[in-house]
């Protein structure tokens, strides 16, 4: 029970001196702070006030991680001495940091460097000794701070890659999704629509699905008739539909006619019109699948490229 109140007791103070400490270098306006031993587990709230550090020392406390908001709310920091803590990860935001000029993490219990560290180019100085690192791996970490920040920038920029095909490939999949679903419901128009035409006349034959029962004439006749516009009420026949799609793809030069003056038009069938229609569309679906194979084949190797260079040596 002694032992447990002095420990308190201890601790109270130690955290008052933290606290005088940091009220001070405010007062005075000083760009250094010295927290070394002080048996600090968290980073205190009130050194955030200090955002004109230029200086932190921090090292042997217990420190086990960093907030993410550390690099933002101190913009001008240059030297931060973690070590002899117990870090196990850094936060990606010290990738927004640009005045960062000295990081020592020797001593503590990290395993990989974000690869937004990378992004910091004022880092000259980098110290991580005594860590379990895998990630640079050793023959990087063996050529410096400048070959361990190339290394990062590398791999965040195979991981982005990895990420914009992975993304493609998904939109590419529904878009071709979404074109299979046109081709079939065309086909299915176009194989439905010769059932409703007269082989001997271009007469339209009433459907089973639009012929309406006598009953059924007779409430609509009780209810009275349904405000429509005038061309509504005359439905076009086949011939009609199938011409107004030739004088389409006429227009469009679709369909391999001569100029005038240099040869005779040709006269071009509906069912050519339907052939073309299906050419083009089998055409666009085989292009779609060649398209989507060799991304797939390219997001493959990619992946294992990004794999052997975090490959740990």
């Amino acid at each position: 029970m002694a032992g447990d109140r002095e420990r308190a007791s201890s601790g109270r103070r130690g955290s008052d001196m933290v606290k005088n400490l940091i009220s001070s270098a405010q007062a005075l306006g000083a760009d250094t702070l010295d927290l070394t031993r002080r048996q600090l587990t968290s980073i205190p709230d009130e050194l955030f006030r200090l955002q004109d550090l230029e200086y932190i020392y921090l090292e042997g406390n217990y420190l086990s991680e960093i907030p993410d908001y550390f690099f933002t709310y101190l913009p001008n920091l240059k030297w931060l001495d973690l070590r002899r803590n117990r870090l196990k990860h850094l936060p990606s935001t010290v990738g927004s940091h640009r005045c960062l000029k000295t990081l020592l993490l020797e001593g503590n219990e990290l395993t990989s460097l974000p690869l937004e560290l990378g992004q910091v180019m004022t880092l000259k100085g980098l110290n991580l000794r005594d860590n379990p690192l895998h990630v640079p791996p050793p023959d990087v970490m063996e050529q410096g701070t400048l070959a361990i920040l190339q290394h990062l920038r590398e791999a965040m920029e195979a991981r982005k890659r990895e990420d914009a095909m992975a993304k493609g490939v998904l939109i590419e999949q529904l878009t071709l999704n979404d074109s299979d679903s046109s081709i079939q419901s065309e086909d299915g128009n176009q194989s439905s629509e010769p059932e409703l035409r007269d082989l001997d006349s271009d007469k339209v034959l009433p459907s089973r699905e639009s012929s309406v029962s006598k009953a059924g004439l007779a409430r609509h006749m009780q209810m009275g008739p349904t405000p429509m516009p005038a061309a509504l009420h005359k439905p076009a026949s086949y011939s009609e539909l199938r011409q107004q799609q030739y004088d389409k793809f006429r227009r469009a030069g679709l369909l391999g006619e001569a100029k005038k003056g240099r040869q005779k038009k040709r006269s071009t069938s509906p069912l050519m019109i339907d052939l073309l229609d299906a050419k083009r569309a089998e055409e666009r679906r085989l292009a779609a699948l060649r398209e989507l194979k060799e991304k797939q084949a390219l997001i493959e190797q990619r992946r294992k490229w990004v794999k052997s260079l975090l490959k740990p040596f």
